[in-house]
C-alpha cells in the first residue's frame, strides 16, 4: 500500500498526490497526517463504496472516535476526503459525485448523524476546528466549481441545510438562459446556526453570526449581527456568542482566540 502525507504547512492538493483544481484554503492548522488510496482503506466502521481512480483519505486514525458507521461514497476520480483528528462521530455520511473535489474536516469536530455532499467536478466542502453539527444537517456543493467553507469554532444545530446550488435549473424566457448558476457559500468563524436554518446559494456570513432558528438566509450577514427570518434580516448587532454558559473572564471578543477544548 502506498501512502503519501499531508503536511500542516501544505497549502495545495497538488502535494496530496492529485491535483484538484478546488484548492484548499491556507492557514488551516492540519497536523501531519497519513494518506492512503481510499480503494485500500479497510477499517472498522468505515463503509466505503467507490467508482474511479486515484481517490486518496487522511486521517489521524488512532485519534478519531467513531461510535457509529461512517458511510463513505465516492463516484469519480481524483478526489481528497481528510478527517481532522480528535474529532467525534456518531453518524456521517460523505459523498462526492464528480472529479477533482476536496471534502474535509479540521481538528476536534462533532458530528451527530449528517451527510456533506459534493455533486460536481472542483468543489469544496471544507471546514475548520471544532466544527460542532447536530443530527440531521446536510451540506451540499453542487454544481461545478462550487465551494462551501467554514472557519472555526462553528456550531450548527439540527435539520439545517446550506446549499450552493437551487438543485434545477431556471431559465429566462426570452434568451433560453439560465439565470440561478450555482454560487459559493463562505461562513466565517464562530458562527451559530439555529434549527432548521437554511443557508442559500451565494451567501456569506462573517465571523460571530447568530443565525435564528427556522430563518433562510439569502444575502451576506455581517459580522457580530443576529439575522432572522424568512428571508432573513439582521435583527441585532454588536454582539457575540460563547459556546459554555460560563465565559472565560480573559476572553476579548475584538481579538478572540480559539476555544479550549479538553485534551
Amino acid at each position: 500500500m502506498q501512502k503519501s502525507y499531508l503536511h500542516k504547512d501544505c497549502h495545495s492538493p497538488v502535494s496530496w498526490g492529485v491535483e484538484p483544481a478546488a484548492a484548499s484554503p491556507s492557514g488551516l492548522p492540519y497536523r501531519e497526517l497519513e494518506g492512503y488510496p481510499l480503494s485500500d482503506l479497510a477499517r472498522p466502521k468505515i463503509i466505503v463504496r467507490q467508482t474511479g481512480e486515484n481517490n486518496i483519505i487522511f486521517a489521524d486514525w488512532d485519534s478519531l472516535n467513531i461510535i457509529h458507521d461512517v458511510m463513505i461514497e465516492v463516484m469519480g476520480s481524483n478526489n481528497v476526503i481528510y478527517l481532522g483528528s480528535r474529532t467525534y462521530i456518531m453518524k456521517l455520511r460523505l459523498v462526492i459525485q464528480g472529479h477533482n473535489n476536496v471534502l474535509g474536516f479540521g481538528e476536534r469536530s462533532h458530528f451527530g448523524g449528517n451527510r456533506m455532499q459534493i455533486s460536481g467536478s472542483n468543489c469544496a466542502i471544507i471546514c475548520g476546528n471544532g466544527f460542532g453539527i447536530q443530527s440531521n444537517t446536510m451540506l451540499l456543493a453542487k454544481e461545478n466549481g462550487c465551494r462551501i467553507t467554514v472557519g472555526d469554532d462553528c456550531m450548527f444545530s439540527t435539520d439545517i441545510a446550506i446549499r450552493t446550488s437551487d438543485n434545477h435549473p431556471v431559465f429566462d424566457m426570452k434568451t433560453k438562459e439560465r439565470v440561478n448558476m450555482g454560487q459559493d457559500v463562505n461562513i466565517g468563524s464562530r458562527v451559530w446556526i439555529g434549527e432548521n436554518a437554511k443557508i442559500l446559494k451565494g451567501v456569506t456570513l462573517a465571523n460571530d453570526v447568530i443565525v435564528g432558528a427556522a430563518s433562510v438566509v439569502t444575502r451576506n450577514a455581517p459580522a457580530n449581527t443576529v439575522v432572522a427570518g424568512a428571508p432573513a434580516k439582521v435583527v441585532k448587532t454588536g454582539v457575540f456568542w460563547y459556546r459554555h454558559f460560563a465565559l472565560m473572564e480573559d476572553y476579548d471578543p475584538y481579538n478572540p482566540t480559539p476555544w479550549p477544548y479538553p485534551a
